[in-house]
């Protein structure tokens, strides 16, 4: 029994390293095109999303604080999206909260 457990747990932190690994490398990866594609999208734009999607004019100073908050949210939001053949595509937010926190 304590050798089936020993080697349990030695497949768990195996397991385990390769899931760190995995995440780190991607992210890596990710990060890096983000840095590459935001200092083109920094050097090109001067106009907020709703701005890009209306086609109109910069937002005008009675707009709706709401709005414009939640475009400056989304300003600041980034997506993840990992290749259809990652193993990073099967965790869950709680999963990689869970690895973050350990690094």
């Amino acid at each position: 029994m304590n050798d089936q457990l020993s080697y349990m747990n030695n497949e768990l932190k195996t397991i385990t390293a390769h899931f760190h690994t995995t995440i780190e490398s991607e992210t890596e990866n990710h990060l890096a095109a983000i840095s590459a594609t935001t200092k083109n999208l920094a050097a090109n734009s001067g106009r907020s999303f709703r701005d890009v999607l209306l086609g109109s004019n910069p937002v005008p100073f009675n707009t709706d604080p709401r709005i414009l908050t939640r475009e400056g949210i989304k300003a600041r939001q980034i997506l993840f999206d990992f290749p259809a053949d990652s193993s990073t595509r099967e965790f869950s937010q709680n999963d990689i909260l869970r690895s973050s926190t350990k690094l």
